[in-house]
């Protein structure tokens, strides 16, 4: 079993920031298709790792963390919001004929 830790004033940051509740997060690491990669160019006096994974909300996930010895860090954000303001801006440069 995975214990998780992170900074309770962090965590109120995230749910402000991005709606995502650093359990919420922790979530997506039990998700069985989640896929974990490496973050080197975030990797600045420790190594970083991005996970996509779904929540036990319903919601897909982007959860960057480190691994400190027995005790994961992580740190949350949601993709959710991103890919609906993406899904906007490729829909407003359509031509309006083809706009859904």
């Amino acid at each position: 079993m995975t214990d998780f830790e992170w900074d309770p004033r962090k965590e109120e940051e995230n749910v402000r920031k991005h709606g995502v509740s650093f359990r919420e997060a922790a979530s997506a690491f039990y998700d069985t298709l989640s896929t974990t990669v490496s973050d080197p160019e975030h990797s600045v006096g420790e190594h970083r790792f991005v996970l996509l994974g779904m929540s036990n909300q319903g919601r897909l996930l982007v959860v960057c963390h480190t691994d400190r010895g027995a005790s994961p860090h992580r740190s949350p954000i949601s993709i959710q919001r991103r890919f609906r303001d993406a899904k906007a801006d490729v829909e407003a440069s359509r031509p309006r004929d083809q706009r859904r």
